[in-house]
């Protein structure tokens, strides 16, 4: 393994246990400069890392986990038009609870389906420019800004 590798595995283990930039470079005999840039470029790939991950990967699998769900409500409502279903109460209350339960989650999914932008991607992305906020002359303008 390279000095330099080695030394941001070593830096990154210590951050991760919750030493100060202070004391990883105290402790690894080495500027705290060097520290603060190293654990800058740590950040900075972690952060890329997971603006790729949230962009590619999560809205994937959310996508695929909700058609999934979908796809078992649409199979369990095709049970119930089976004749052996319908000639068996047990077996459609069966399937109805099932169906709630499926419908459940479809909506457990959709309300914690996590941030696939953070906020300032998503303004960069879709708001470029900034967004003029609202003002009312009589408070003196609710943004802060007075109206010109």
């Amino acid at each position: 393994m390279k000095a330099k590798t080695r030394r941001r595995a070593e830096i990154e283990e210590l951050l991760l246990c919750g030493y100060s930039q202070q004391k990883i470079a105290d402790k690894l005999n080495i500027s705290e400069s060097t520290v603060y840039r190293t654990v800058k470029k740590i950040r900075d790939s972690s952060a890329k890392w997971l603006s790729d991950l949230a962009e590619k990967d999560i809205a994937h699998i959310v996508r695929e986990t909700l058609e999934g769900l979908k796809s078992d409500l649409m199979k369990l409502t095709d049970m119930l038009e089976d004749h052996t279903v319908k000639n068996d109460i047990k077996l459609q209350l069966q399937i109805r609870k099932e169906i709630s339960a499926v419908r459940l989650e479809y909506l457990k999914q959709i309300t914690n389906v996590p941030m696939a932008w953070s906020l300032e991607n998503f303004t960069k992305k879709y708001a470029p420019e900034p967004i003029p906020q609202p003002t009312m002359n009589g408070l003196g303008g609710i943004s802060g800004l007075k109206s010109k």
